[in-house]
């Protein structure tokens, strides 16, 4: 507001005036945030366990094949 020319009184005036404003406007941001949330969780889906089903599986195989290399190493091979 200085860079715009505002001084004394008027500079007051205008500080007053914009900040009078700054509230309403941070409560539209926050309602329109929590609106946009709930639309968006009403119609998520979760897809993370897509996302990570091969992984899991790898790393469960990878796993098992470990220990049956670790029984073997080690003379503890189990039979069925």
């Amino acid at each position: 507001m200085i860079s715009q020319g505002y001084t004394g009184n008027k500079l007051l005036s205008e500080f007053k005036k914009l900040n009078c404003k700054i509230r309403p406007a941070v409560k539209k941001i926050i309602t329109e945030a929590a609106n946009l949330a709930k639309e968006v969780s009403h119609n998520y889906t979760d897809t993370t366990s897509d996302i990570f089903k091969n992984i899991e599986q790898e790393i469960s195989l990878n796993t098992i094949s470990a220990r049956q290399r670790i029984c073997t190493y080690s003379g503890n091979s189990q039979r069925r």
